[in-house]
């Protein structure tokens, strides 16, 4: 069966969705003792982050890089990176492992600190800039649901941030 395709949504809207989403998800790992338990919550936390992730470099940031303060970008570009760092420490981990609850915590923390700074500085600019968020919401939908039509987290690729492709093309 096809998926039908998305519905028209504010991109900063359904973005924030994603962020509501995660954070419900590290809640409910931090509330678990179960070790079945937290490795399904670390596999959804990572998956959904990877996708959402994605689909900010992918859209709203190179959106954002034409309109606004690049370092601001270049930050959360940045972070990003280190939060797929810590993805993937996870997922090639497991409850038995010493650092797997410690490191989802960082994650969690790392997640909190970026959401704070792109919903108190991204999403104020973004709503003034006159930029299309309906187009863009679109877009990211689109994607994200293709997205969450692979199986496994490995088969989500990465494309290089802008500011690395930026200074690789230097």
């Amino acid at each position: 069966m096809t998926p039908s395709p998305p519905r028209p949504i504010d991109a900063l809207v359904l973005l924030q969705r994603d962020h509501f989403e995660t954070a419900d998800l590290f809640a409910a790992f931090a509330l678990s003792s179960q070790d079945r338990a937290k490795q399904q919550l670390a596999t959804r936390i990572c998956r959904a982050l990877t996708i959402h992730a994605l689909c900010e470099d992918e859209f709203l940031y190179p959106a954002a890089y034409r309109m606004m303060d690049r370092d601001l970008i270049y930050a959360a570009e940045i972070e990003h990176a280190s939060a797929i760092e810590l993805i993937d420490a996870i997922t090639a981990s497991s409850p038995a492992d010493d650092a797997f609850n410690a490191t989802v915590k960082v994650l969690g923390d790392q997640v909190r600190h970026h959401v704070a700074e792109e919903e108190a500085e991204l999403v104020p600019r973004l709503r003034q800039s006159g930029l299309d968020l309906i187009a863009l919401g679109y877009a990211i939908a689109e994607r994200k649901q293709g997205l969450e039509a692979k199986p496994h987290r490995s088969e989500l690729c990465r494309p290089p941030p802008a500011a690395a492709r930026l200074v690789a093309a230097k």
